[in-house]
């Protein structure tokens, strides 16, 4: 007669284990998906040689995506051209178990 609560108890444990590591591995891909992403769009704007339309376009394409982009142009040899564009893709994911609480997270990246 034991045996019953134990198997139950046994089968929320299980449960749980599995719906938090569910949620952690979501989160694990929508990290490496904004990665990325960033990562893509570092290598447009470099090979557009630092083009403001371009920097235009993957702020709209972030917003629409979720992102929040913010580009920061770097002249490193002071011939006022822009040499490297220091990008900033900023996301939030949740972890629904562990509380309503969303996380912010940075996605960095340097087109040079």
């Amino acid at each position: 007669m034991s045996n019953i609560p134990k198997f139950y108890l046994s089968l929320f444990m299980i449960t749980a284990f599995l719906l938090t590591g569910m949620m952690v591995v979501s989160a694990v891909i929508r990290c490496t998906k904004a990665e990325r992403y960033a990562a893509h769009w570092a290598v447009l704007v470099s090979e557009s040689a630092y083009s403001a339309d371009i920097l235009e376009q993957a702020r709209e394409d972030a917003e629409e995506n979720g992102y929040r982009l913010t580009c920061e142009p770097w002249d490193s040899n002071g011939d006022g051209a822009t040499d490297m564009v220091a990008m900033t893709y900023a996301y939030t994911y949740a972890l629904p178990l562990l509380g309503d609480q969303e996380y912010q997270r940075y996605a960095k990246v340097l087109a040079r």
